[in-house]
């Protein structure tokens, strides 16, 4: 094989995962024209002693206005090919205190699930984000879209290879401690063709199965559970749709479809308020709806979907989660390589486009991905496309990137585990 040969092969690998995770041909994802914020965008938590993450200078992407939060420390990379024990296959509930972190929080629970088959879904549950229980620790699995496999670490240091053979382009990760399983979403194709599955195993990474087959949803992309209820839900990227079945698979249902919507990606779940919220990437805005149907109406006619976030410039809106303690909505941007996060409730007076509440708390990323919250240890966690897993405080200070790597990653989810 000539020089020449082995470039054009190697161009032609990376074009097609950069589209791996959402890239589109009409906006190219490097260009990074306008603000990500329906506001002048402001940088938190820079206490003393941090200083500004730069972004490298990529063709097509201006470097954001605001200073990061927090530091950078040197990368922590763990080969795919690193041991750790494994987690138990079976486990309880609750939320451990991070490892080296103190004294932990007084114990809680996440709430009891409802028995299966109880009809429709309550609003009633036990707050994400409780105080974890002292016997627990802390485990963080992400996906390696590239490899199709499910990744996991127990030390935070070195990464194992949980699940080796996902199905095609694996994108969302959650986690069901007491169910002892782990779910994930597949997207079918690197270019968002269809064939999207949800496939689940137990928390050591057997027994793999798949729970909702292809031709239910064409892409599906972030996911999350709601364990009061027994539900799974998950946006469908190319389908424009958000989806809920059992946590078996049992009964998929789109839940919003139509609406003008173009290509939804995250999802998030506020249980207790009776909330989901959604992320329209190309639509640049986020979404909520309620968690109970509106009484006669249907995904495609529903009307009680307000918009919470109108985003404007190049701003690409990916993975949700929510601070259920504080009050918060966090997200990645994928385009700006950032993170933000907006109050729950929107400020009085303010629209979706106007709020000045949405802020950058950690920039200097590139492709940002999945993000997931440890809200009693005051830590969140996100990836970039290009296989780092980073972490951060909640308000986006002492910046960690690449504490864990991979080929590639995608969607991130933090457990806590007994020890």
């Amino acid at each position: 094989m000539t020089a020449g040969t082995a470039l054009r092969i190697l161009l032609a690998s990376a074009s097609l995962w950069v589209v791996a995770c959402g890239g589109e041909g009409s906006e190219p994802v490097g260009a990074t024209a306008g603000t990500t914020s329906v506001a002048p965008v402001t940088a938190a938590g820079s206490g003393a002693g941090s200083r500004a993450e730069v972004p490298s200078a990529t063709a097509g992407r201006a470097a954001p206005t605001a200073p990061t939060a927090g530091s950078a420390t040197a990368n922590n990379p763990a080969g795919a090919g690193a041991t750790a024990t494994p987690p138990p296959a079976t486990a309880s509930a609750g939320a451990p205190a991070q490892a080296g972190s103190g004294a932990p929080p007084a114990a809680g629970s996440v709430g009891a699930p409802a028995a299966a088959g109880s009809g429709a879904p309550t609003a009633t549950a036990g707050a994400a984000g409780s105080a974890p229980a002292a016997d627990t620790a802390p485990h963080l699995y992400w996906l390696d879209i590239n490899s199709n496999r499910v990744m996991h670490s127990s030390d935070f240091k070195t990464a194992q290879t949980l699940v080796a053979r996902t199905g095609t382009a694996p994108d969302g990760v959650a986690v069901d401690v007491a169910g002892g399983k782990i779910y994930w979403t597949n997207m079918g194709s690197l270019l968002g063709t269809g064939g999207g599955t949800l496939q689940r195993a137990n928390l050591d990474g057997s027994n793999v199965e798949t729970i909702v087959p292809a031709g239910v949803a064409q892409t599906p992309k972030q996911m999350q559970l709601d364990l009061t209820n027994k539900h799974v839900y998950w946006c469908d990227r190319e389908g424009a749709k958000v989806f809920r079945a059992g946590l078996d698979g049992s009964n998929p249902e789109a839940i919003v479809s139509g609406h003008g919507y173009r290509e939804l990606v995250g999802v998030a779940l506020d249980v207790p308020a009776g909330k989901f919220y959604f992320s329209d990437r190309i639509g640049r805005k986020i979404v909520r709806g309620n968690i109970q149907m509106p009484a006669g109406e249907t995904g495609a006619n529903r009307t009680d979907l307000e918009e919470q976030v109108v985003f404007t410039g190049s701003a690409m809106p990916i993975d949700l989660d929510i601070d259920h303690t504080n009050k918060y909505l966090y997200w990645t941007d994928r385009d700006l390589g950032t993170v933000h996060r907006a109050q729950l409730e929107m400020p009085a007076g303010s629209t979706a486009s106007t709020r000045t509440d949405a802020k950058t708390i950690v920039m200097g990323l590139s492709e940002t991905i999945g993000i997931s919250l440890d809200v009693p240890n005051n830590k969140m966690y996100f990836t970039e496309l290009g296989g780092q897993v980073s972490e951060s405080a909640l308000d986006g200070s002492g910046v960690k990137r690449g504490i864990l790597r991979s080929g590639s990653a995608t969607g991130v989810a933090i457990a806590h585990l007994p020890k």
